[in-house]
């Protein structure tokens, strides 16, 4: 016999998988972001970012770096296990704001310090917006 059931079950979550194209950088739809800003590639924006301290993985050591960029309804984003595995994801949709720096599910703002870490990155992540309510 076959039946479907819910399981509920503890993971460690340790990253985001961010995966946005741009459409524009700071307070105009003038500005553009930087082709040198590290896991910027053919207009698409792919970061590895530790859940629990808001550090990108091979961030470039010393690089600063602040985008303020607008994604609206674009972008992906996956959390991942300690093994890799993708545990949730929000694909093609709004900004999960209430875990990554920004404002409205528009917009995401990365201001990158020199060791990679992302200010106002939060202390406690809230990661509700991955999963259902029910």
């Amino acid at each position: 016999m076959k039946a479907l059931i819910k399981v509920e079950k503890e993971i460690y979550i340790k990253t985001l998988i961010l995966q946005v194209e741009p459409r524009h950088i700071g307070d105009s739809e003038d500005d553009d972001i930087s082709p040198l800003f590290p896991g910027l590639a053919g207009g698409i924006l792919t970061l590895e970012i530790d859940i629990e301290t808001g550090v990108i993985k091979n961030w470039p050591d010393g690089q600063e770096h602040s985008a303020y960029m607008k994604v609206c309804d674009t972008g992906s984003y996956y959390l991942n296990d300690s093994d890799g595995h993708t545990v949730a994801q929000i694909e093609e949709n709004y900004v999960p704001n209430l875990l990554i720096p920004g404002d409205y599910g528009d917009y995401i703002n990365l201001k990158v310090d020199g060791s990679g870490k992302i200010d106002k990155w939060p202390s406690s992540p809230d990661i509700s917006e991955f999963f259902d309510k029910d």
